[in-house]
């Protein structure tokens, strides 16, 4: 198939052109500002696996609640996708006190921007790290480009010194990575040009950690977020991550290598 062939040959690409991070970097502390439960597994799972099991101290920070996505009443959800974010992150190897929440309403965190900074800027104020991962700031879904412009943002006015690296999550949600959404001719060729696109941003995620050892780890947290992984009760499926993409998207994630943009917050 043309698309399958096109796939794997832009994944390849990106893969042979990646930077491996050196393994002394591994070790250096870490903060990972996420929009939602699940993106710290999703985008950098792997990488907080290797940098835990090299000492490195790492923090998570999630900007919403989750609880816009899920067949449970909002506020029951928010408590399901707290307590998972917390048995995600430890299994990555992160403690309950290193993992920190601001449950801002999900789907509108861009209307919170100024508050979220000053909050976001305050808790980076007391964390250790010398790197800071944040979402693609162009990526397709708007929580996740608030939570790039917001945690940029933080670090700017706190003015502290950190390699930053941005990661993609929805930006892997086009053609050919996976199936055409559209039916129509002409929904089919926006959905190509959305695909050239992408492929053409992600050249731009030029950095890489190796995570091969890491992936038994990294499906085994992504099976905590039990709300976005398993219907809660019969017909309640619609909105399981392993559904997008006809299962492509999610597989995505799961490759030897997590890839990052290098970004400049100062």
């Amino acid at each position: 198939m043309i698309r399958e062939r096109l796939k794997r040959a832009l994944l390849a690409g990106l893969h042979a052109r990646a930077l491996r991070r050196p393994a002394g970097a591994l070790a250096r502390d870490a903060v990972f500002v996420c929009p939602h439960p699940d993106d710290e597994t999703l985008g950098c799972g792997g990488t907080i696996v290797q940098k835990r099991r090299a000492g490195a101290r790492c923090t998570i920070v999630y900007l919403t609640d989750g609880a816009k996505n899920g067949t449970f009443p909002p506020a029951e959800l928010a408590a399901r996708r707290k307590a998972e974010a917390l048995a995600a992150a430890a299994v990555l190897g992160v403690a309950a006190g290193a993992v920190l929440f601001l449950d801002y309403p999900d789907g509108a965190l861009a209307r919170h921007e100024p508050d979220a900074v000053r909050r976001v800027a305050e808790m980076l104020a007391t964390v250790p790290f010398d790197e800071a991962y944040v979402p693609y700031a162009r990526d397709p879904h708007a929580d996740h480009a608030a939570a790039a412009r917001i945690a940029l943002a933080a670090l700017r006015r706190i003015g502290r010194p950190a390699e930053t690296f941005e990661y993609p999550v929805w930006l892997w949600y086009r053609w050919p990575f996976v199936p055409m959404r559209r039916t129509t001719p002409g929904g089919r060729v926006l959905d190509v040009a959305l695909g050239a696109l992408a492929a053409w941003r992600l050249r731009g995620f030029g950095a890489a950690v190796d995570v091969r050892d890491a992936l038994d780890v990294k499906r085994a947290a992504l099976d905590q977020h039990v709300s976005q992984m398993r219907a809660g009760k019969a017909g309640d499926a619609a909105r399981l991550l392993w559904q997008a993409g006809d299962g492509e998207w999610l597989a995505l994630f799961f490759h030897e290598l997590e890839l990052y943009r290098r970004s400049r917050a100062c």
